[in-house]
């Protein structure tokens, strides 16, 4: 109590902070007191409660409080294929999960609804795609892999690779698959197909399998490559995100490529999502 009168007695701009703090105090008690007080059926609570969507009371009359509505949520499987973009939104430079966040936010409203009119179709199948991966590994060649860790993603089919066997990085271009790239019409799931490789490797011990050629005209390793249970070349393929791509005389998992990348294309997912066409006026 001495603290807040020597406050009151230094300066008048301390009187007025007292005064405003001590009148919002009381105004805030007096509508506390008028909210648990306010008779129902009076002018006032029909006027106001009952016009803003009959919101409950806090206390029913027998004292006991109002049950709250059980609130629905809708299911939405945790890989949402992008619908086809009507512009890029995100500039030329590398993709990073922040600008894949601003991408998302930045689709319109038709193509959210697009995306939730086909989320059960979806669900199959990334669902299917998931329990065939693994069993779809029987095309990869029967040799002994290279271990390794990813510490960088260049694009969606290369990634950068610290090998456990020498100890230096090597750049490794995935086998059998081709994502678009920048300045192609899907430009936009090129760099979408960047992001969802960063997902699936990054940071992650990889395995790594050669077929016939060990290395392309560029220098960079041609490999199948897994983590854990998951054949990323084939994921990509599954999730729309890239094509199948045959290049001579790699061509060990050219089949479960093509096939995957058909059933991608009657999924309509990734790139394959049809274009809502916007209403004529």
């Amino acid at each position: 109590m001495k603290t807040i009168i020597d406050f009151w007695k230094k300066d008048i701009i301390n009187k007025l902070i007292i005064l405003v703090l001590s009148a919002l105090i009381v105004g805030f008690l007096a509508f506390l007191y008028f909210l648990f007080t306010i008779p129902q059926g009076s002018i006032f609570y029909n006027t106001f409660f009952h016009a803003h969507g009959n919101i409950p009371t806090l206390i029913s009359q027998a004292g006991t409080a109002t049950p709250m509505p059980t609130p629905t949520t809708a299911f939405f499987p945790s890989m949402t294929p992008l619908p086809a973009p009507t512009s890029t939104g995100l500039s030329s430079s590398r993709l990073t999960p922040f600008a894949a966040a601003t991408f998302i936010l930045s689709l319109t409203p038709a193509q959210i609804q697009s995306t939730a009119t086909a989320a059960p179709t979806l669900l199959m199948a990334t669902l299917a795609s998931t329990m065939s991966n693994s069993s779809a590994m029987a095309c990869i060649p029967n040799r002994p892999p290279q271990v390794g860790r990813v510490v960088g993603v260049l694009d969606g089919n290369t990634i950068k690779v610290l090998l456990d066997s020498d100890g230096k990085i090597y750049v490794i271009r995935y086998i059998g698959i081709a994502v678009p790239k920048y300045g192609e019409t899907q430009e936009l799931y090129g760099e979408v197909a960047e992001a969802e490789n960063y997902t699936l490797v990054f940071a992650k011990n990889v395995n790594m399998f050669s077929d016939v050629s060990d290395k392309d005209s560029a220098g960079r390793l041609l490999r199948y490559v897994t983590a854990g249970d998951n054949f990323i070349n084939l994921a990509l393929v599954q999730h729309g995100l890239a094509t199948a791509f045959t290049v001579q005389p790699n061509t060990a998992c050219d089949a479960v490529f093509q096939n995957a990348e058909q059933i991608a294309r009657q999924s309509q997912v990734g790139r394959w999502m049809t274009t809502p066409t916007p209403s004529s006026p």
